[in-house]
């Protein structure tokens, strides 16, 4: 039904070497055939190893080196599970949980430069198949495997790279925004960094009101699954290179949201997207004065890894972002009028303006998702059909 974008191939070949991967951590994988990066680009998928099938179409291969380094779905965490069996993740959701089996990893070579090259294969009972890349044209930038096997052995060979931030394989900011000579990126991943090049600073948006969005500078340690704003220090992500840790910290009073994808196929009708709705979304951009805000769009879908904030129903078209003191001062200048109690359902986003909570309900009867907020996002939640209930009211919601 969806779109095969990644295949498992018969193995020709048992291998029998563990992997050298240097224990767990953040690599970005590359095909050594074809020289196309992995990135994760949706959260669904399954796998029959016995029928040679696959729906991993969450991989997506690409050679595009500059977007790669400021990609955060190219960002893989690689644990080892034991022997040769592994999980990777990435995008807040592993490929063990999302096919339900492990991914088997196998080197045996180097390259002409001694990088280990490596072997990716599943399995199932004495069924084993590689993971190749099928399309071996290094001249396209997309690229996606096939059930054919390649043609040369090396488009069925990986790097692994360590992510690191004194290395070509970096990761940094690219921004998407200037405003008042000062350059801006959103930015949601699913792992902690902090910024590591000069000038870089990262901010969150604390309160929301009459056409204000309070901006406040965090210090230190970006948790991973926090929104923020990136200040960057120039145009290239060499520029604004920001350091993945794995310690992790807590960022209180985000009123940022963020969205891992936006992944669509026309062709087998596979959508996994945020949908943008102008009267309760508003996104990064420049105010009518010039300056940085969130404001209204006609884009039909939220951006991949990016964030956006959530306002009343008929709030103003646009919020600038302000200084805390900015916003004291003006806070009691001017009133909103909206609704409230509505119950809204926009793709995975759940929103019931002046409730104080959010509960979802599976068809059984059990709660699966609940907040004290009056916003919910039901990503992770299964397929099928619930009851949400809120703000005194109960709307049923198909996922």
């Amino acid at each position: 039904m969806k779109k095969t974008i990644i295949s498992l191939l018969f193995s020709l070949v048992f291998f029998t070497t563990f992997a050298t991967i240097t224990g767990n951590g953040y690599y970005r994988v590359q095909n050594y055939g074809s020289l196309r990066w992995t990135s994760l680009v949706d959260n669904d998928g399954d796998v029959d190893v016995i029928a040679g099938s696959a729906d991993l179409h969450a991989l997506e291969l690409n050679n595009d080196t500059e977007y790669i380094l400021s990609d955060p779905a190219s960002i893989i965490y690689i644990k080892h599970i034991n022997g040769n069996e592994y999980d990777i993740s990435a995008q807040g959701i592993s490929l063990q949980k999302m096919v339900k089996n492990v991914l088997y990893i196998g080197s045996d070579e180097v390259d002409s430069n001694n990088e280990s090259l490596y072997w990716l294969w599943g399995k199932k009972n004495d069924a084993k198949k590689n993971i190749a890349d099928g399309q071996t044209i290094k001249s396209r930038q997309f690229g996606y495997a096939t059930i054919t096997p390649p043609v040369n052995v090396k488009f069925s060979q990986w790097y692994f790279l360590p992510v690191n931030e004194n290395s070509a394989n970096f990761f940094g900011a690219k921004p998407t925004i200037e405003a008042s000579g000062n350059l801006y990126s959103t930015l949601y991943t699913s792992f902690a960094y902090q910024p590591y090049s000069n000038g870089v600073k990262t901010y969150y948006i604390g309160r929301i009101a009459n056409g204000m969005a309070e901006m406040i500078e965090h210090s230190g340690i970006v948790p991973g699954g926090s929104p923020v704003i990136i200040k960057c220090a120039g145009e290239n992500a060499a520029d604004n290179k920001l350091k993945i840790v794995t310690e992790n910290s807590e960022l209180k009073g985000n009123s940022l949201k963020g969205v891992y994808f936006n992944y669509q196929d026309d062709k087998t009708q596979v959508f996994n997207q945020l949908l943008y709705d102008p009267e309760t979304m508003r996104i990064p951009g420049i105010c009518s004065d010039g300056s940085f805000g969130f404001v209204t769009s006609d884009i039909s879908t939220i951006p991949a890894n990016t964030a956006y904030i959530i306002v009343p129903k008929g709030s103003p078209k646009e919020f600038k972002c302000v200084s805390t003191e900015t916003f004291d001062s003006n806070l009691g200048v001017g009133s909103i009028t909206v609704e409230t109690g509505e119950i809204k359902y926009n793709g995975h986003i759940i929103t019931c303006e002046g409730s104080r909570g959010i509960r979802v309900i599976n068809m059984a009867g059990s709660i699966v998702s609940s907040t004290t907020d009056d916003y919910l996002n039901i990503q992770d939640l299964p397929k099928g059909i619930y009851i949400v209930s809120a703000a005194g009211k109960s709307l049923k919601i198909v996922r």
